[in-house]
């Protein structure tokens, strides 16, 4: 008999250490048929919200997944020499146009399109050189000189056809129709075209000075091409689509006309949560499986915790009896709700 007991009770230990690992940090709210009444509601619009936000993440990862594509396969054709870079960019844009002033540099182009994975870049230089562009360009001790005594690039004759080039291009683009004419960090200027798809980009001096394989480039300024839109030609992916029902009533005013703080939501939406669960397995919250039947001798601390058990797992059996009365509306609504 002692055996016995002493077996029993082991049992109720084990059972109390894991039931507080289980129930003493996760209190349990009580369900009512008039709290269940009232959540449905406030669920309802959580769970059209979360189908509408899924619905439009699906769209955007689909976008994505479809830009991706387009890209490798815009890189494959700049690789193979399929697209020149200015041919794309005019296919793409009406507003790709450039001053007299500069000149085309096709390799360049390609093999900045290469480098920007896909994204169609058109390189043209003014075919101007100093040394002061060229210190800029190609970094050397004089470089911060340069930076902070920025002015010394307009110095001598090469000085003057930089300043007039970088006037050129803020009155040419300007004409143009181009908006939100800028200066950048790195030294130059930079406008987007009049349909926000393209933008032309005026630096002091070349970038990609000293790139093998391309043409012969001076290194004073340079003017660069590029979309803020990759998608080609004919193939602008459809808008993402607004929920064909969208929400009528937010969340907040259906928490507000239930009554509920966003807390007490929280709370008993983890309490259906839990219902659920012991109503898929109801052996887990069995008193006689889990030894809370025990009447035989114990301490007073024992008896005291085995007895806040029984009471917590009640409280579990009752909201399980709860949730099955409404099981049929709350099952589709959490899981809607991605719960």
């Amino acid at each position: 008999m002692k055996k016995r007991t002493a077996m029993c009770l082991s049992t109720i230990g084990a059972v109390w250490l894991s039931g507080t690992l289980a129930w003493g940090q996760m209190a349990v709210q009580r369900l009512t048929n008039a709290d269940v009444k009232r959540m449905i509601p406030v669920m309802k619009v959580e769970a059209a919200e979360t189908q509408a936000g899924l619905n439009q993440l699906g769209q955007e990862l689909e976008q994505a997944k479809y830009r991706s594509e387009e890209a490798e396969q815009r890189y494959k054709d700049f690789e193979a020499g399929k697209i020149d870079p200015l041919m794309y960019l005019k296919q793409k844009s009406k507003y790709i146009t450039t001053p007299s002033s500069v000149s085309y540099k096709p390799k360049l182009s390609r093999a900045l399109s290469l480098y920007y994975y896909g994204d169609p870049t058109a390189f043209f230089s003014y075919g101007i050189d100093s040394e002061a562009a060229r210190n800029l360009a190609r970094g050397g001790e004089a470089t911060a000189t340069q930076y902070v005594n920025f002015g010394d690039i307009y110095k001598g004759p090469n000085g003057q056809k930089i300043k007039a080039a970088e006037e050129e291009f803020k009155s040419f683009y300007t004409a143009k129709g181009f908006t939100n004419l800028h200066s950048t960090k790195i030294p130059g200027w930079e406008c987007v075209s009049p349909d926000g798809g393209a933008v032309a980009w005026f630096v002091f001096f070349n970038l990609y000075a000293g790139a093998e394989n391309v043409e012969t480039i001076p290194d004073g300024p340079m003017l660069l091409f590029g979309l803020t839109d990759f998608w080609s030609p004919g193939e602008q992916p459809r808008p993402i689509e607004s929920p064909k029902s969208p929400v009528a009533t937010s969340k907040e005013t259906a928490l507000r006309q239930a009554g509920l703080s966003e807390e007490e939501y929280g709370e008993y939406v983890g309490a259906l949560m839990m219902a659920r669960n012991d109503d898929a397995d109801p052996s887990a919250i069995d008193p006689s499986n889990l030894g809370l039947d025990y009447e035989g001798p114990m301490d007073p601390e024992t008896a005291k915790a085995l007895e806040e058990m029984r009471v917590f797992y009640e409280l579990r059996r009752q909201n399980m009896l709860i949730y099955k009365k409404y099981a049929a509306v709350l099952d589709p609504l959490l899981a809607a709700m991605g719960q």
